[in-house]
């Protein structure tokens, strides 16, 4: 009886450890570098997998980004996420007015824009557009801090991977920490 009851232990333990570890190979939860910011995001809620990031960052021009790219989708469908930095103290702007012009421009229907919390800040703007081949774009921005832009740029479905991203992004200044 005490061996049964020893196995039984170890055959329960054996399964929380599994059921541990398979849930923990289902997070999405991507966190990288981005010169002296880290952006961070959780795609498990839309049940994509990434296929892989690139970061980058241009330090004489204080800015930079990460590509996304999704396992399985066709070539069109990414996101980037950018960061741009004004360190001579000049408050930067996401204009929506202007990039809706030139989406309409450029041939793209459907163009709405509304504001939205993204990051915590809820005063994000975010602008969807229908392109002329038949898939939705999407663009948000918001104010890290008043020197500091954040844009959000995804060729994603909404419930594809836009939605996630923008509903868990994050970016923290390493400087201020």
């Amino acid at each position: 009886m005490r061996l049964m009851n020893r196995n039984l232990n170890f055959i329960l333990l054996a399964t929380i450890c599994a059921i541990i570890l398979c849930v923990d190979s289902q997070a999405s939860i991507i966190e990288h570098q981005v010169g002296p910011y880290i952006i961070s995001f959780d795609l498990t809620n839309s049940s994509v997998q990434l296929n892989e990031t690139s970061a980058y960052w241009n330090e004489s021009m204080y800015m930079g980004g990460l590509f996304i790219v999704l396992k399985d989708r066709p070539t069109y469908e990414m996101a980037d996420i950018m960061i741009t930095h004004n360190p001579h103290g000049s408050k930067v702007v996401y204009d929506t007015t202007g990039f809706e012009k030139a989406l309409g421009e450029g041939g793209f229907v459907n163009i709405k824009s509304y504001s939205r919390t993204i990051d915590g800040n809820p005063n994000g703007q975010v602008i969807s557009a229908d392109s002329p081949y038949g898939w939705t774009y999407y663009s948000a921005g918001y104010l890290l801090d008043k020197d500091t832009l954040i844009e959000v740029h995804s060729w994603l479905p909404m419930d594809g991977g836009t939605g996630d991203i923008l509903n868990t992004v994050h970016v923290g200044d390493l400087n201020k920490v």
